[in-house]
């Protein structure tokens, strides 16, 4: 076994996530907030984002986060996948 997840078992974690009616409208807002930036704003934001995570989180917390995007990468398409390992390059490379 390679030790990455199959998208089966990323499928059973999003459906046992079970987000809290709070988080959805946190979603909500965010989309309304982003969908007219482009995606260099974008990219600068998570940059942005990223400090402020180092700041607050300990290295365990700011690990696991980085994990929970590395395990989505077999939902996503390859302009997607191009993107976000273009993101965590550059949020290591910090």
């Amino acid at each position: 076994m390679s030790g990455k997840k199959d998208v089966e078992d990323i499928l059973n974690e999003l459906e046992n996530l079970n987000p809290k009616e709070e988080d959805l409208d946190k979603f909500r807002d965010m989309a309304e907030e982003y969908g007219d930036k482009s995606e260099k704003e974008i990219f600068f934001e998570i940059i942005q984002l990223n400090k402020e995570m180092e700041k607050n989180m300990n290295a365990e917390e700011y690990r696991e986060m980085l994990e929970k995007l590395d395990s989505i990468k077999p939902l996503l398409n390859e302009e997607q996948l191009i993107k976000l390992d273009e993101i965590l390059r550059t949020l290591g490379n910090e």
